[in-house]
């Protein structure tokens, strides 16, 4: 559920089909899916993915893929259609009660920009404690992430920094058209709850605070020339602490031995912005 700062609401329609074929021969396991997507004033963007995964050892999955998607992390991409084309590559290990963990990189490039952003996530979670119909996790995250030009883009006009006195910073701002961090580094730690009152119901909820946090603050200032004379603006970075924190939460029931609902929500906050998300869905397995 997206709401814009101003004017009426707007709605973006997407349709995606999807699919999982697997090569026994190779043992891999390939997704793939394409979609069309329609924005207001008719705009129409098309979307994609196609993932490749195979067991190298009996507990580690590799993965390889590249996803075309809309962008909605910006108040900007409301109103008009932000493509993220994303490659990326994982290392991920899976058990069932032992030590779980992944390691990701990944790389984004926004449609007509040459600016990717580029991003190392990774996490390890200590064996699960089960009590009755509970699962208890707890882990550790590490993640790095920049981008190769940062899009700040103060509040105030150039003559209003202009008018204002010398080596006063300005933070206040937004990123346009996409968030762009700048050697954004963070040390999370990982809880995760879940409870099985059924086996037809899941609930999870998994919280992630960073207990250090740091990244480059872009602010933007007036400064002169101390030699020709003149005021311009410059635009510096301060490095700034901060604790990212992502809750996350999800309940799955199944419904039928063919068709799953389920509602998930989504809160991050960090430095520089506050994301809210809530999504409801049905699966039906026709075969």
């Amino acid at each position: 559920m997206y709401q814009r700062r101003r004017g009426d609401n707007i709605n973006v329609y997407k349709v995606q089909f999807e699919n999982r074929s697997f090569i026994r021969q190779f043992g891999l396991g390939i997704n793939y899916g394409i979609g069309i997507m329609k924005y207001p004033a008719s705009q129409f963007e098309f979307s994609g993915k196609v993932i490749f995964d195979k067991y190298a050892e009996r507990y580690i999955l590799v993965t390889l893929g590249a996803e075309r998607q809309p962008y909605f992390g910006s108040a900007f991409s409301l109103d008009t259609n932000i493509m993220v084309n994303t490659a990326s590559s994982s290392l991920t290990l899976i058990t069932k009660e032992s030590w779980n963990g992944k390691v990701t990189f990944q790389a984004d490039f926004f449609d007509g920009i040459d600016n990717p952003i580029s991003s190392l996530n990774s996490y390890i979670l200590l064996p699960r404690l089960k009590i009755k119909d509970f699962d208890f996790k707890l882990g550790y995250g590490l993640n790095l992430s920049t981008s190769k030009l940062e899009k700040f883009v103060p509040d105030k006009t150039d003559a209003e920094i202009l008018a204002g006195p010398f080596f006063v910073p300005e933070y206040s701002g937004i990123y346009y058209p996409y968030y762009t961090p700048k050697n954004q580094f963070t040390n999370s730690v990982i809880t995760f709850i879940g409870y099985n009152p059924s086996k037809e119901t899941e609930v999870g909820l998994s919280v992630k605070y960073a207990f250090i946090g740091t990244a480059e603050r872009p602010y933007v200032y007036k400064d002169t020339h101390h030699l020709l004379g003149g005021e311009f603006i410059s635009k510096n970075y301060q490095k700034s602490d901060y604790n990212p924190l992502d809750i996350s939460f999800f309940l799955t029931s199944l419904i039928t031995p063919k068709i799953t609902a389920n509602i998930g929500f989504n809160y991050s906050k960090n430095f520089f912005f506050i994301s809210r998300s809530i999504a409801l869905g049905v699966k039906v397995n026709f075969w």
